[in-house]
C-alpha cells in the first residue's frame, strides 16, 4: 500500500512539474500588422455638454506575451484620426498634433501582470487588468497607467485598454474650434483582436 501511495505521489509531482515547466516556457507572439482594431478618443469641450469623439485605424507593431507579462511597443498613425468634421480634422492634425513633424504615436508596455488562467483556459475573460506604459506623442514621452480587458478565445486574443492623457504633458496646445475649447484631459481607448503564435 505504501508503495502504491508513493508511486501515485511521484506521478502527481512529475505531472505538476511538467505542466508548470510547459506554462513557464510558453511565449506567444502577437503581430498587430495583420489584425483588426481601432483607436478612439473622447474629449470634453467647454461648454461641458459638448463631447468630441474621434477614431482611427488599427495599431501597428508586435507584442510578446509571457508568464511575466506583455512586452513590446505599438504605434498609431495620427493622420488616420477622424472626428467627423473635415475642417476640425485639419486643425487637430496640423495645428495641434503637428503630424508633419510627429506622424505617429507609440506606446511601449512597461509592466502588466497576467494570471495563469490565460494559459490554462482556452476561453477566459480578464477584467480591469492594470498596466503601465510609456507613451511617445508630439515629440514627448510620458508614463501612463491604464486598465485592460483581455479575452482569450482559443488561439485569438481580444484586448481593449483605456488610459487618460493630459495634452499639456505632451506639449500640445489646448485645442479650440469655432468657439469651443477642448479640455486638456483626453480619454483614449485602444482595441484589437489578433491570433497569437507560440514562439519556438
Amino acid at each position: 500500500m505504501k508503495w502504491i501511495k508513493s508511486h501515485i505521489a511521484i506521478m502527481v509531482f512529475t505531472l505538476f512539474i511538467q505542466v508548470y515547466a510547459t506554462t513557464e516556457s510558453r511565449t506567444w507572439e502577437l503581430n498587430l500588422n495583420e489584425t483588426s482594431g481601432s483607436v478612439q478618443f473622447l474629449a470634453v469641450g467647454r461648454p461641458s455638454f459638448l463631447k468630441i469623439r474621434g477614431h482611427g485605424e488599427a495599431l501597428e507593431g508586435a507584442l510578446v506575451v509571457t508568464q511575466s507579462g506583455i512586452s513590446g511597443s505599438v504605434s498609431f498613425n495620427l493622420d488616420s484620426l477622424d472626428t467627423g468634421i473635415n475642417l476640425r480634422n485639419e486643425h487637430m492634425k496640423h495645428k495641434y498634433l503637428e503630424i508633419h513633424k510627429f506622424p505617429k504615436a507609440e506606446l511601449k508596455i512597461i509592466k502588466i501582470s497576467l494570471p495563469d488562467t490565460l494559459w490554462t483556459d482556452i476561453s477566459t475573460s480578464l477584467e480591469n487588468v492594470p498596466y503601465e506604459g510609456t507613451l511617445s506623442l508630439h515629440g514627448n514621452q510620458k508614463k501612463i497607467d491604464g486598465l485592460a480587458r483581455i479575452k482569450r478565445e482559443e488561439n485569438d486574443l481580444n484586448i481593449t485598454s483605456q488610459f487618460k492623457i493630459k495634452l499639456k504633458d505632451f506639449g500640445i496646445e489646448t485645442p479650440s474650434f469655432k468657439g469651443i475649447t477642448v479640455s486638456e484631459d483626453v480619454d483614449v481607448s485602444v482595441s484589437f483582436k489578433t491570433p497569437f503564435q507560440i514562439k519556438k
